[in-house]
């Protein structure tokens, strides 16, 4: 990693209030609630799945209304559809974690039940299984776990 880099991650880190040791790394500790997150469809999912506008291959789901946009790190159409469409949840093809574009922060899909049917979706069609997930009786009991990877939306 050159100097420019580490700049640019310590800028964007200042900007969501982070510090970060540049020999440790960082941790991303997701959200276990969110008031924007509603009862997310199991869209259908194809892995092979591009951005509509612009054909990237970094995608996202909106988990409002199932459209495949590309991430913020190529040409941010899916930041713009929610804050266009007002539509506040996405799930990542990359590593499958949720980001709330209101709360600018991930979602702990272990601890927030409603999440669960777009995850089952997406993981069956990366995977081909379903996942391991807690049970909704045990999410609900204050069950959490997991944690997200560090790419953004």
């Amino acid at each position: 990693m050159d100097e420019a880099d580490k700049a640019a991650i310590a800028a964007a880190l200042q900007e969501l209030g982070e510090e970060i040791d540049p020999d440790a790394g960082f941790t991303v500790v997701p959200l276990t609630e969110c008031p924007h997150v509603t009862e997310l469809p199991a869209w259908e999912i194809s892995m092979k799945a591009r951005c509509s506008v612009c054909k990237e291959d970094e995608v996202w789901i909106c988990g409002t209304c199932g459209e495949i946009l590309c991430s913020r790190y190529k040409n941010q159409h899916m930041l713009a559809h929610a804050e266009e469409h007002n539509h506040s949840v996405g799930l990542s093809f990359s590593d499958l974690s949720f980001w709330c574009f209101k709360c600018n922060a991930y979602l702990d899909v272990y601890a927030i039940p409603e999440l669960h049917p777009l995850y089952r979706a997406a993981h069956v069609a990366k995977f081909g299984d379903q996942p391991s997930l807690p049970s909704t009786a045990a999410s609900s009991s204050g069950a959490t776990g997991g944690a997200a990877s560090s790419s953004g939306a």
